[in-house]
């Protein structure tokens, strides 16, 4: 719904409090840019035809992207949605040392696992831990019960295989 939107995070040293009527585009700009950019997924289209749903009607094709920052390092995704299917992505890091974006990866399936690794969440973590929509809670709550502890592991980051593992360790030296 927006021809050009462009927000700058970096300098506000404060949150960010958004308001507006229903449909004024807040969840299209703040969740579904958001989910689209890092996830190649907008909130709610995960089953449709992600062109149809993501460019612009009138335009055959449209581009998200977004920069963002882990642990020190910055990180641009650019994302491409064609209307009759078919998308690209590219991931960049900033190199300091000669002040440009450096390539990592041009393939839609690397930037999906590498932008994983590096959020530390896949989209379906994100969608029910950071960003829920309005009424849309329900979803999480109506999984079944393996899939919500699932989702939950994901979220908290815990590996029970790990620490069985650390535990097992540990019991053999004592």
């Amino acid at each position: 719904s927006y021809e050009r939107g462009e927000i700058e995070f970096s300098g506000l040293s404060y949150p960010v409090f958004v308001t507006g009527r229903t449909g004024a585009g807040k969840t299209t700009l703040f969740v579904d840019a958001i989910t689209a950019s890092l996830y190649g997924v907008a909130y709610g289209t995960a089953e449709k035809k992600m062109g149809r749903e993501l460019v612009m009607k009138g335009k055959r094709e449209g581009a998200l992207e977004l920069e963002f920052e882990v642990e020190g390092n910055r990180y641009l995704i650019r994302r491409k949605f064609r209307r009759e299917g078919g998308q690209e992505a590219s991931l960049w890091i900033w190199d300091r040392e000669k002040e440009i974006w450096r390539l990592l990866s041009a393939s839609v399936s690397e930037v999906d696992r590498l932008v994983g690794e590096l959020v530390g969440l896949d989209y379906r973590g994100l969608v029910n831990s950071v960003v829920i929509r309005q009424g849309d809670v329900y979803s999480f709550l109506e999984m079944r019960p393996s899939e919500r502890r699932e989702v939950l592991l994901n979220i908290l980051n815990l590996r029970f295989d790990k620490l069985k593992e650390i535990a097992s360790e540990r019991a053999k030296k004592l």
